[in-house]
């Protein structure tokens, strides 16, 4: 690709960013992902190849690690502390029981990718994203994938060679099965592991956070359908979530249609 159309492709990206730019300062709620999906474009257009590789194998999976160990060791916890204000690397040391060496150099690799803000030399303040990763339904999201689905993704292509590059067929001898040297399904296997068991549910708890729910009232006209008219009496059933994790949605549900009838307390079971 010549170096002229890369400039007009790229030309084209910063009028779609600036358009939607304006149409976000007018609160166009679809605004925002038109202009992340535009930014996101033209990063790739500007990038060599030889800089996605690199963003690829170092920044991006550096990042990955240098965040669970930071989970590991509480950091985003710490470092809001006081308000979020800037502390030193010797005292984030203190406060997570690290050697500054060591956590000066995890603390580069996440300023530098804007995880949290380096404020000056060996000084660091938090961000919308660090303070995001206090929450455990946030940060288990990292957690969940390292010891839930990484394992499977690292082997995967060793996998997929000794199986003659085939879609698997069977949930109990797969990918996951033979990364974790298991005949579970998966989801019996993370059952069976209470910490990586919380983690999953931390994370599907967070996952739905900030989108639009099928319960929302201009989604989906849930009170005409569903609500009104509903049974109350001891036997009815209005709603069953299959895979509903440690309940979330049907707290949502409750919180957002106090009017539908039942016993709202959370039974759950889990059959494998």
């Amino acid at each position: 690709m010549s170096v002229r159309s890369i400039y007009l492709h790229a030309q084209r990206l910063l009028e779609d960013i600036a358009s939607n730019g304006k149409a976000l300062l007018e609160e166009d709620q679809t605004a925002r992902t038109r202009l992340l999906s535009a930014a996101r474009a033209l990063v790739a257009e500007l990038e060599t190849p030889r800089e996605t590789i690199i963003r690829m194998c170092w920044a991006e999976t550096n990042l990955f690690t240098s965040a669970m160990i930071a989970r590991d060791v509480k950091l985003f916890a710490k470092l809001d502390e006081y308000n979020g204000g800037a502390k030193t690397v010797n005292r984030l040391a203190q406060m997570t029981g690290t050697e500054p060496a060591l956590l000066s150099r995890l603390l580069k690799h996440m300023a530098a990718m804007n995880t949290i803000r380096e404020e000056g030399p060996d000084l660091y303040s938090s961000t919308k994203l660090s303070k995001a990763l206090t929450d455990p339904k946030m940060i288990d999201g990292i957690a969940n994938y390292w010891h839930n689905i990484l394992p499977s993704a690292s082997k995967l292509p060793e996998y997929m060679a000794k199986s003659g590059h085939k879609n698997p067929q069977n949930a109990m001898a797969g990918p996951f099965q033979y990364a974790n040297d298991t005949k579970l399904h998966c989801f019996a296997w993370i059952s069976s592991q209470p910490e990586y068991l919380a983690e999953y549910n931390n994370h599907m708890a967070g996952y739905s956070q900030g989108r639009p729910s099928w319960m929302d009232p201009d989604f989906d006209p849930v009170d005409e359908r569903l609500v009104q008219g509903a049974r109350d009496d001891e036997d009815a059933v209005l709603l069953v979530d299959v895979g509903g994790g440690i309940g979330q949605d049907l707290k949502e549900f409750r919180r957002k249609h106090p009017k539908a009838p039942g016993d709202w307390s959370c039974k759950i079971e889990r059959k494998f």
